[in-house]
């Protein structure tokens, strides 16, 4: 392998870590056709924490991603991802016995019966499900990425543990790049929609559904460090109560921000990245990204002994695990309803 050419490959592999940053949540997107999904026939495993502190309130948040995505083509790849979060609001109550005076110099509220209320929660998110293909690969045209995902299991409670099946939430995306070594352009282009939901005695309630725009540079400074900016515009359609908006408005949220990509063994990715809110309030957040892809051999061990005909294709190999798994779930599911 030529060198510019063993350059070129290692900042398309840098960049995995780094672009998916705005259109999937900081968490990178390879951006060659060849390094875009997970091999056919191999695994990724991804982990991710994010510090998020937010302007506007008195208030931190703790996130964590845990991730697995498996190839079945060279094109097309399957994943699945489950997310928690620890929430810390801090809220000072002025009204506490009536005795509460502000003191403007320290920034908080004074007296010998007036305390910081804390509401700090902890809980499992949503687990969710994701197939993603590559559309095209780079050549005369931009190369393309596109996604969906789908909620498979979801978190109702504010604290703990209410696992129920998802109510039809999805999101969907379109990423778009060109490499001029050693700079990498992209721009992605994503889409969320939440179900409405009927609450009691209220109505019908819709979140609302959120477009975004991700524009992103990365630069690679050698075949194992790049240095990335990204930036997200997200926009929010007011939420309606009986299909009326008076309840609320349209919310844009725009951040920026920058960070720093290793790749490590060419096996290993890890993104470090910043970014700050240029709206909404203001804000800040700091998280780590890695995405590693276990060795083939560590993964089929036991199939290795077998006979290439005996092997077949993953499905043929493996589709009673699946079946049980599904199975499993569904009857859980059941039971669990059947209690309620």
């Amino acid at each position: 392998m030529s060198p510019s050419r063993s350059f070129r490959l290692a900042l398309l592999l840098v960049f995995c870590a780094v672009t998916r940053a705005a259109a999937q949540g900081d968490s990178g997107l390879p951006l060659s056709i060849e390094n875009l999904l997970a091999p056919s026939g191999g695994s990724e495993i991804s982990y991710s924490i994010r510090h998020i502190a937010f302007g506007n309130e008195t208030a931190d948040r703790l996130s964590a991603e845990l991730g697995y995505s498996y190839g079945l083509t060279e094109d097309i790849e399957v994943g699945l991802s489950l997310d928690a979060s620890h929430t810390d609001d801090r809220n000072a109550d002025p009204r506490r016995g009536g005795e509460c005076i502000y003191a403007p110099t320290l920034g908080r509220y004074l007296g010998p019966r007036c305390r910081d209320e804390k509401d700090t929660t902890t809980r499992l998110g949503t687990l969710r499900a994701q197939i993603s293909r590559g559309l095209s690969p780079e050549n005369e045209t931009p190369g393309a990425f596109g996604w969906v995902g789908f909620d498979l299991l979801e978190n109702r409670s504010a604290e703990g543990e209410d696992f129920r099946r998802g109510r039809g939430a999805f999101n969907a995306g379109l990423s778009l790049y060109r490499t001029y070594d050693p700079i990498v352009l992209r721009i992605a282009f994503g889409y969320a929609h939440i179900p409405p939901e009927h609450i009691r005695n209220a109505g019908r309630f819709d979140r609302g559904d959120t477009i975004s725009i991700s524009p992103s540079v990365l630069f690679a400074v050698n075949n194992i460090v790049s240095i990335s900016a990204t930036s997200d515009i997200q926009v929010t359609f007011s939420d309606t109560l009986d299909r009326q908006d008076r309840y609320s408005y349209r919310r844009t949220v725009v951040t920026a921000g920058i960070g720093v990509s290793l790749s490590l063994r060419d096996r290993t990715t890890v993104y470090i990245s910043g970014s700050t809110f240029a709206s909404a309030g203001g804000g800040a957040s700091f998280g780590v990204f890695v995405r590693h892809r276990p060795r083939r051999d560590d993964l089929l061990a036991d199939d290795s002994e077998s006979t290439e005909s005996e092997q077949g294709t993953w499905w043929g190999r493996h589709r009673v695990k699946v079946w049980g798994i599904a199975s499993g779930l569904i009857a859980a599911s059941r039971v669990r309803d059947a209690r309620r």
